[in-house]
């Protein structure tokens, strides 16, 4: 049940932007920083301006296994929370 949610929370194929983060080095490589995929906003509605997150939202921190997984397979960072 826990990974079935994981579909229904989230839209895998929209990308949940970080407020405050743009861009990180990592390893002399530019990666775009990325919550995760994006939450549909009935179960979490963007933190600033209706438009990006912070990380820590309840979803983020619940699903950061699959997050983190997610976030790697797009060649994204995690924000630094």
């Amino acid at each position: 049940m826990y990974v079935n949610l994981f579909f229904i929370i989230f839209d895998i194929h929209e990308v949940a932007d970080c407020h405050g983060e743009d861009n990180r080095i990592v390893d002399g490589i530019v990666m775009p920083v990325a919550a995760g995929p994006r939450p549909r906003l009935l179960f979490c509605p963007p933190a600033y301006a209706q438009l990006h997150y912070v990380g820590d939202e309840w979803v983020f921190v619940m699903y950061r296994p699959f997050c983190k997984w997610w976030v790697s397979r797009i060649n994204h960072v995690l924000p630094n929370v």
